[in-house]
């Protein structure tokens, strides 16, 4: 996680990369495969796009928290139609380390 003037400029989940034997490549994150796709999902700045997609569809209820001293989110959630059910999106960042590029 690379941080400037207080506030994260760039985050990345450390996970292991390797080929798929098909041109591509998976990570592995605690004994988990993910595709390069899924893998993408690991970044902070995937969050701010979810984010700014989920508030762009008028939402009928959401939440948003963020960590105080780096302005990431860490607790997102949208209810998109409140007498719908499963429309609920939800994302919760936590046990994170800081760590040296």
């Amino acid at each position: 996680m690379s941080v400037r003037d207080g506030r994260i400029v760039k985050a990345y989940h450390q996970g292991e990369l390797a080929s798929d034997g098909k041109g591509g490549f998976i990570w592995t994150v605690n004994r988990r495969t993910y595709t390069e796709e899924e893998y993408e999902l690991f970044k902070i700045e995937r969050h701010f796009k979810t984010i700014n997609d989920g508030l762009n569809q008028n939402p009928e209820n959401y939440s948003l928290t963020f960590y105080d001293s780096l302005s990431f989110p860490v607790d997102v959630f949208f209810d998109f139609y409140l007498n719908i059910a499963d429309d609920e999106i939800r994302y919760k960042i936590f046990n994170f380390t800081l760590v040296d590029n």
